[in-house]
């Protein structure tokens, strides 16, 4: 089956920014977590931060939240602290927080804009110090 919807994934440092378009099927969403693996094993164990901006999300398929649960476990599980996520209404939160698992263990706050998701990264030690993108994958 073909991949339904975009997402970007970048690094910078250890600040990794994604972002998601559209409406998700398992397939973006299996390479979405492929990218995040990619991308982690090059901080060699560091801790890490991130950006998640899904102003332009359009919801995923129902077999992809047991997908994204295992996903955030997994990023907990390699060195994600703080994840800053970008969210257009309360509802778009609601369901981002369904896809966390009820003992989500990294601090989680949302931001209806770019500019304070920063700002309380930034607070939290995790703004990237390197602007260089390091490395960037999509689909």
């Amino acid at each position: 089956m073909r991949e339904h919807g975009e997402f970007s994934l970048t690094r910078q440092g250890r600040l990794l920014r994604f972002r998601v378009k559209g409406a998700l099927n398992l397939q973006t969403v299996q390479h979405s977590f492929d990218a995040f693996k990619q991308l982690v094993a090059q901080l060699g164990g560091q801790t890490w931060c991130c950006v998640s901006d899904i102003r332009e999300w359009e919801l995923f398929t129902p077999e992809c939240l047991v997908l994204a649960q295992e996903i955030n476990l997994w990023c907990h599980a390699n060195g994600l602290t703080h994840e800053a996520v970008i969210v257009s209404h309360a509802l778009m939160e609601s369901i981002s927080k369904k896809a966390r698992p009820e003992e989500h263990l990294v601090a989680t706050r949302y931001f209806t804009n770019e500019f304070d998701a920063n700002a309380w990264l930034a607070e939290a030690n995790c703004a990237c110090s390197d602007q260089t993108e390091c490395c960037a994958v999509g689909g």
